[in-house]
């Protein structure tokens, strides 16, 4: 199994999403557990009713695809603000795991 680290961006904090939700429509850089990323889009959230109760679906999403898992840990932006720049840590990093990220 490859293993993903959220890389360093230099001024700013993951949140993992499960402890703290972006508001709807908020643009972020979200990094996922177990694809990796970091992946620049936006948050939005789908409510739905299963069983006479409303749940929410929380969603970041990309030209990549989306992923609907409070595994994903997110950098809020604001709408102008330019994607931060994110620095490939090689010590904390397998050498299969480097070749996979090679592509950001």
């Amino acid at each position: 199994m490859v293993h993903h680290v959220r890389p360093d961006v230099p001024g700013k904090t993951w949140i993992r999403a499960r402890d703290c939700y972006p508001k709807n429509g908020q643009r972020v850089l979200y990094w996922f557990e177990h694809v990796g990323g970091p992946f620049e889009g936006e948050y939005t959230e789908e409510p739905f009713e299963q069983d006479g109760k409303t749940y929410v679906y929380h969603i970041f999403s990309s030209k990549h695809g989306f992923l609907t898992d409070d595994d994903v840990y997110y950098i809020p932006l604001a709408p102008d603000e330019p994607v931060p720049i994110w620095k490939k840590n090689r010590d904390r990093i397998d050498s299969v795991d480097w070749e996979f990220m090679e592509d950001d």
